[in-house]
């Protein structure tokens, strides 16, 4: 019974059951769940002496029957010709930090990341926090003085960086990439070093990281593709290997790897042949996925997502982990049954794209009166 587990609930938490255009729907992302598919499937592993290859997903009936053709191609010969194709992959290095970047990449609760973030940022350490600017509000010569201001841990690397060849000009094409702004503060940077601990530790650390990865080298990798076929059925493998980790180092850790020489068309011996069941398993809410469902549809603002997620948790609705409590369970379905709209993002979006169009002066009063009426439409249902 919907009433009393909210009522329970009240009762337990002592706290209020709330409406906010914000967070009720960031709670609908967390509580409803997509529907279950229930249709059976199988894949094939493929085991060689040098790599396993997997098929495509099978319907387990018509699974059965390949298995059988395979193992009886096999008794006539244990053997596959392996193919194998070698391409080059380059990835640019990321945009410079705004505020969802950085609670993205920080492995602790968003709101504790921008309390620290915000610690550091009276102190004079980093740049202003709370931004949606994901591109350069400098040139490349503030980002050379930037880099000669980092000590500790990342003196080193930044360094390699200034007497790489031709960096300057090399930073002159990353100055003029196209990321967000909000005309108002640049992306987040570090502004001097100091000895720190604890969480501003741990903040600086990600804040310095995240940065200069957006003013390192491209990161260059190694894919080879491998195919074969036994049967009717196609097996595919990749492997990726890192020849330059680029910004990967600074970031990840990355260093070069050992790329194996290839070669294509060589009958390989079949080791074990298997059928798996392809168990499809909803993937638990983490906060990163969170955050990046609000980004994508316009809950809040980079600033304002951590006090969403905040909010949903203290109110006992999803628990640390944003798993659905209870009451945040019922309390989605109670404002589902008055209003779909009201727990819905597309609604929300909507209202915050006008908004901006207004604070920004985009649009005539004209819009500015149609998301009010509209919004007041859907609270009056």
């Amino acid at each position: 019974n919907m009433a009393k587990i909210l009522t329970n609930q009240q009762i337990k938490k002592n706290t209020r059951l709330t409406f906010g255009t914000c967070q009720i729907p960031t709670l609908g992302l967390s509580a409803i769940q997509p529907p279950s598919q229930h249709e059976k499937h199988s894949r094939f592993e493929l085991v060689l002496d040098c790599i396993t290859l997997n098929s495509a997903q099978i319907q387990r009936l018509a699974a059965l029957n390949l298995q059988q053709e395979m193992v009886q191609q096999l008794k006539e010969r244990n053997y596959v010709k392996l193919q194998i194709k070698e391409t080059e992959s380059v990835s640019k290095p990321p945009l410079p930090p705004n505020t969802l970047k950085l609670q993205q990449f920080v492995k602790m609760p968003a709101h504790e990341t921008m309390k620290f973030a915000e610690m550091l940022y009276t102190k004079g350490i980093i740049s202003y926090p709370r931004t949606e600017t994901t591109q350069f509000t400098f040139n490349e010569d503030r980002i050379q003085q930037i880099l000669q201001q980092i000590h500790g841990q990342y003196q080193q690397y930044c360094q390699k960086l200034l007497n790489s060849v031709s960096y300057a000009q090399y930073l002159k094409t990353l100055v003029k990439q196209k990321g967000k702004t909000d005309e108002a503060h640049p992306p987040i940077h570090p502004l001097k070093y100091q000895q720190l601990d604890g969480g501003e530790q741990i903040v600086y650390d990600a804040v310095v990281r995240l940065f200069l990865a957006s003013v390192s080298h491209e990161c260059v990798k190694v894919i080879q593709n491998y195919e074969c076929q036994l049967g009717k059925v196609e097996f595919h493998a990749t492997k990726t290997f890192i020849k330059e980790p680029g910004f990967m180092e600074i970031l990840y850790g990355q260093k070069p790897e050992v790329i194996p020489p290839v070669t294509s068309g060589l009958l390989k011996e079949v080791k074990e042949l298997s059928a798996k069941q392809v168990q499809h398993v909803h993937e638990k809410m983490t906060q990163n996925a969170l955050i990046q469902k609000m980004d994508e549809h316009g809950i809040g603002t980079d600033a304002t997502i951590a006090d969403h997620i905040k909010n949903i948790i203290e109110r006992g609705y999803v628990d640390k982990q944003l798993q659905a409590e209870e009451a945040g369970g019922g309390i989605t379905q109670l404002y589902q049954k008055i209003n779909k709209v009201m727990v819905s993002t597309a609604f929300r979006a909507w209202m915050e794209a006008g908004i901006r169009e207004v604070i920004h002066g985009k649009s005539a009063s004209v819009v500015h009166d149609d998301v009010i009426r509209e919004a007041i439409v859907v609270y009056d249902n």
